[in-house]
């Protein structure tokens, strides 16, 4: 025997299965993906005995449409030439996704491929800077995915669709 009144229970009735549906409707099917590197001549292939070293994060939007980039170092032994994302697993050699811009401090956008995703996912993206002495590459940091974002069915978003006007 219910304690609600009648017209209260059917409303309850039909409500609550259309907030469940809601919920799984408004859920994304993907999250932003972070990754990060770091950045060193014991890396590099061959490797090098450069005191330099750096940081990236990289973060993969929703949508896997583009990434979002800030990549930092110091130390290089000799005059920065070239920055590239290159294609490949940790230890070897591939070829090149992207032109980073020069500059010890790189921040932008890397519009990604299907296929460039794929890649990240699967840790074979590596950032490659390259300088005069090392012509191959002075330091190198290989991505790796840092973390998922939790999905976005929380209890506050529960909260937000029903505190809408």
């Amino acid at each position: 025997m219910s304690m609600l009144p009648r017209s209260l229970s059917s409303t309850v009735s039909l409500v609550v299965p259309l907030l469940i549906i809601s919920l799984v409707q408004a859920a994304p099917a993907r999250a932003e993906l972070t990754f990060t590197a770091v950045l060193d001549g014991q890396h590099a292939v061959p490797s090098t005995d450069s005191p330099a070293t750096g940081t990236a994060t990289l973060v993969l939007n929703d949508a896997r449409t583009e990434v979002r980039y800030s990549i930092q170092f110091t130390g290089l032994v000799g005059q920065e030439t070239a920055a590239h994302f290159h294609r490949g697993k940790a230890g070897t050699i591939g070829p090149i996704l992207y032109t980073l811009p020069l500059g010890s401090s790189k921040a932008g956008v890397w519009p990604v491929s299907e296929e460039e995703v794929a890649d990240l996912l699967a840790g074979r993206v590596y950032i490659l800077v390259h300088s005069d002495p090392y012509w191959t590459g002075e330091i190198r940091g290989d991505l790796e995915l840092l973390s998922l974002a939790t999905d976005r069915a929380t209890w506050g978003r529960l909260k937000s669709i029903f505190s809408q006007p």
